[in-house]
């Protein structure tokens, strides 16, 4: 029996994989130390990047949105500020806490966000 060619793979992530990435880059911006430094340019970034889940689209907006360099400050801000802007609802355990993310990491998954954009385009 003779191999068959196999269909070529869809462009893009499975939508589970992206909200994966998009969790991990999140939770990064919210928790971690050495990538709040690296805060202003990883929004400059993702301004036009289309989050696939609102709420990270409401998170990363509320990011924005607080200007205090201190984590501890931002961590407390952040649940007053997505109410503010209408959802009151966010789940922070998924995004605050855990083991601290590398900003090395950081850029390779800001790197398949933007690779993600250009699919969806």
């Amino acid at each position: 029996m003779r191999n068959r060619p196999r269909p070529s793979a869809p462009h893009g992530s499975p939508p589970e994989i992206l909200a994966g990435v998009e969790r991990r880059v999140l939770r990064a911006l919210c928790g971690g130390t050495s990538v709040r430094a690296l805060l202003e340019r990883i929004v400059a970034e993702l301004k036009d990047y289309r989050w696939s889940e609102p709420e990270h689209k409401v998170v990363f907006e509320a990011l924005t949105r607080i200007r205090s360099h201190d984590l501890k400050a931002l961590q407390a801000q952040l649940p007053a500020q997505t109410t503010r802007m209408g959802f009151p609802d966010v789940d922070w355990t998924i995004y605050l806490g855990g083991a601290e993310t590398p900003a090395s990491e950081i850029e390779t998954l800001i790197e398949k966000l933007k690779a993600e954009t250009k699919d969806r385009s």
